[in-house]
């Protein structure tokens, strides 16, 4: 296993509802675990706050109503991002994916 800073960056055209759900599929890895980054906080416009798991494929990100009562808790037209330290296990010839620093 390695560990590996992994930081994903979403537009959001719409508004996101309340209990919204983004799924995030990583080929080539599987992750096995997963913590938020001290050193890179969650960036999240809005009042909206997102519970992450790690499920069979990838990563499910999940909009809780932590004081959110809008319809809409992530404003259109903005951008979120995410930022974890993952334990990952890569396949033999794997990882196709760039690392930028």
């Amino acid at each position: 296993t390695t560990e590996v800073h992994l930081g994903m960056s979403f537009a959001v055209p719409v508004g996101l509802p309340r209990a919204s759900r983004i799924s995030v599929e990583i080929p080539d890895a599987q992750v096995l675990s997963l913590r938020g980054d001290p050193n890179h906080p969650h960036v999240l416009d809005g009042e909206s706050e997102f519970a992450a798991r790690v499920v069979a494929g990838g990563i499910l990100l999940v909009q809780s109503d932590g004081g959110c009562h809008a319809l809409r808790c992530v404003p259109a037209h903005s951008t979120i991002r995410f930022n974890f330290i993952a334990n990952v296990s890569v396949a033999a010839g794997g990882g196709g994916g760039g690392a930028r620093g």
